[in-house]
């Protein structure tokens, strides 16, 4: 007969008959009949081609080989217990990391608002955010499980990770509201390139678009002031003056300060998910961003993909 690997079930038995002493005590530990776990010890000993106990004047004594492995088990079960109760903390939140990047003008404004409240559901979430204004090192990271997803303006070009769009949304021209652009609904580029322009710096995704958006019309616009991003052109603009086009999300922190208008053409910009190809996303990682996507649909400028 060939022989068979014992099972979790079979090393159960053995390690309780190992410890009590006694069928019938062992029978009580794991709440079985007696019957039965002698049936368990049997097929066990049939399985593996050897006896583990001897009767002796009615009692169960372990031979040699049972107690060669006797600390082989208890590891073994240690370790499928470890499991089972990781499995469980997996059910929740408690102990578990969210982590995810973005590009400054949305990790400023929309995810915190999103991931916190996400977070008021899921006690003992751990968060990082963080922020990049270059698609390449929202890469790196995602690829190096550095995070659990990012949100770009840009699609990622790499192998090693996945792009999915998430939604479009138009910019808006932010001026203070004693500008004459804040009577407008609507202001040309070509008027814009007239004024002092507060821009962000060239390096950023976002910028590129832009400016590629000022070149088709023939267009070269001249900053006066270039900054790191959007909140801080905001706060250019609204102390010193000058225009500077931003997104939506960044515009509507400062919509008790600032004038929003939009802008003839339209500059589009995206949004885009950046996740790993090799490794799937936690399930905390998924619930949070099917919540963003929610949020997303609420939001008014945006054009949601089917």
């Amino acid at each position: 007969m060939p022989l068979r690997r014992p099972s979790f079930r079979q090393l159960q038995a053995l390690s309780a008959v190992l410890e009590t002493g006694s069928v019938t005590r062992a029978a009580e530990r794991l709440h079985v009949s007696q019957p039965a776990l002698s049936r368990l010890v049997a097929h066990l000993e049939e399985g593996v081609g050897y006896p583990l106990f001897r009767r002796v004047g009615g009692r169960v004594v372990p031979t040699a080989e049972a107690q060669l492995i006797y600390g082989e088990i208890q590891e073994a079960l240690r370790s499928v217990d470890s499991v089972g109760r990781r499995m469980l903390q997996l059910s929740g939140a408690a102990g578990q990391t969210l982590s995810v990047s973005a590009f400054p003008a949305f990790a400023t404004t929309t995810l915190p608002l999103v991931v916190s409240q996400f977070r008021q559901h899921q006690p003992g979430l751990r968060v990082c955010l963080s922020a990049s204004n270059a698609v390449e090192r929202m890469v790196d990271a995602v690829g190096m499980r550095g995070v659990d997803f990012a949100i770009s303006n840009v699609p990622a070009h790499s192998a090693a990770v996945a792009s999915e769009h998430l939604c479009r949304y138009a910019t808006v021209c932010v001026v203070r509201r004693d500008h004459p652009f804040a009577k407008a609904g609507t202001v040309s580029l070509e008027d814009i390139t007239r004024e002092t322009l507060v821009s962000l710096v060239a390096q950023d995704d976002s910028q590129a678009i832009i400016d590629r958006a000022f070149q088709e019309r023939g267009l070269e616009p001249d900053p006066a002031v270039e900054v790191s991003h959007c909140a801080a052109a905001c706060a250019w603009v609204a102390t010193a003056g000058g225009c500077t086009i931003v997104d939506p999300f960044t515009a509507g922190e400062w919509a008790g300060q600032l004038a929003q208008v939009n802008t003839d053409p339209p500059i589009w910009l995206d949004l885009w998910v950046i996740s790993s190809r090799a490794h799937p996303m936690s399930r905390m990682a998924t619930l949070c961003l099917e919540q963003l996507r929610e949020h997303l649909g609420t939001l008014a400028r945006m054009v949601h993909s089917g």
